[in-house]
This record gives C-alpha cells, structure tokens and sequence, in this order.
C-alpha cells in the first residue's frame, strides 16, 4: 500500500509500507488508547484519527 501526502509546493510525496507497515502505522499503541478512554462518540473517532495523522 502506497501512502502519500502532500508537500508544500503541491508535490506528492509517498512511501510503500506493505502491509504489516500499514498495520503499525494506523494501529494506536497502549498509551494512544487510554487517551481514549473519557472520550465518547464522534469526539473518540475524531481524537483517535488524529492522533495516527
């Protein structure tokens, strides 16, 4: 799997993660779920998405 971004002059910029990397990457570690824990709803996702962003 390709993910890119965007840089500050309109270029692309991508890395292949494979997988596993994918995984790792999107997967929220001990610490990033107990911030999640007083969180409800909409609020949960959102804080969560930006957390891995």
């Amino acid at each position: 799997m390709l993910i890119t971004g965007a840089c500050g002059r309109g270029c692309r910029v991508g890395r292949d993660l494979g997988l596993d990397g994918v995984v790792d990457h999107f997967t929220l570690s001990g610490d990033e779920a107990g911030w999640l824990q007083n969180k409800t709803g909409a609020t949960r996702l959102g804080f969560a998405v930006q957390l891995k962003f």
